[in-house]
């Protein structure tokens, strides 16, 4: 009796000993999974590329708009090397220009509304990109000079931010030289009042 019941202890104690080596087992595949799969998505995201243009629609002007008069032509110097430069949906340019659009001053967009400004716009884009025209590079006025360049105008502070743009057709190269003046509104954003050409 002494020996069956030493026998079935031991019998029990295998069995516990194989579950156990079973579950540990299970457990391990099962984590041994899980690292595959998450090491598999994460080389997938890396593999993800932004483009220059979903990167610019990524933000939120909202939430994020531009602090300077500089980061404010900044901004729109982006969107236009964009809009002659790169790839884009259709869905995408209109995104585009209505990032461009919301950082006009209310009297800029009133003489320039919407559906003209977009048709006038596409017309453009379609006239750069038959002379194979691209913007290479910008460069802004520094942030003294920007600073130097205040006045007031009817109760509002503006100023002026000048822009030379790097101009390239094939191995062409040109510059264009804009001064843009930009309007600080009620809300102390700063708003693009207008912009024209610089004449050496």
């Amino acid at each position: 009796m002494t020996w069956k019941g030493k026998g079935s202890g031991m019998k029990r104690l295998k069995k516990m000993r194989g579950l156990i080596i079973l579950v540990v087992m299970v457990a391990l595949a099962v984590g041994y999974y899980f690292y595959l799969s998450n090491r598999t998505r994460s080389n997938d995201d890396d593999d993800i590329t932004v483009t220059r243009v979903q990167e610019l629609l990524m933000r939120n002007l909202e939430q994020n708009y531009p602090a300077t008069p500089k980061e404010v032509v900044k901004l729109y110097s982006d969107i236009t090397q964009c809009f002659y430069g790169e790839k884009y949906s259709e869905e995408e340019l209109e995104r585009l220009a209505t990032m461009a659009y919301a950082l006009f001053d209310e009297e800029l967009a009133a003489a320039n509304p919407w559906n003209i400004y977009y048709a006038k716009l596409i017309g453009e884009i379609e006239e750069y990109k038959k002379n194979h025209y691209v913007i290479s590079a910008y460069t802004t006025s520094s942030s003294v000079d920007i600073e130097h360049q205040k006045f007031t105008k009817d109760g509002y502070t503006c100023t002026r931010v000048y822009v030379y743009y790097t101009m390239r057709r094939g191995t062409v190269i040109d510059t264009l030289n804009e001064v843009f003046v930009l309007r600080k509104d009620k809300s102390g954003y700063w708003r693009i009042y207008g912009w024209q050409l610089v004449e050496e």
